[in-house]
């Protein structure tokens, strides 16, 4: 994806993307995703509720990136960051 087309990307379709990786078990995919999420910005115009959804969605990936599987399930920390994806992808 160029990079002039993040802009486009809301915190809800990047937290899609990150799951639709995860739920395929795509390694690559999913670390390409989350690398993906710091790279967005909120347009000026949507500030305050989309630039709080984006600082959790990093939060989000942050965690998931230190996991030491983030494709393992079961584990507890990792449960908690697809539960806030989850949230994530279903806001407007």
């Amino acid at each position: 994806m160029p990079v002039s087309d993040l802009t486009s990307v809301t915190p809800a379709l990047q937290a899609a993307r990150i799951l639709a990786a995860w739920t395929c078990r795509n390694s690559v995919g999913l670390h390409e995703e989350l690398r993906r999420s710091f790279e967005l910005c909120c347009p000026d115009h949507s500030r305050s509720l989309q630039e709080e959804r984006l600082q959790l969605l990093q939060a989000v990936a942050q965690g998931m990136q230190h996991a030491p599987d983030p494709l393992q399930a079961g584990d507890r920390k990792l449960e908690r960051c697809l539960d806030l994806l989850r949230h994530l992808a279903q806001t407007p």
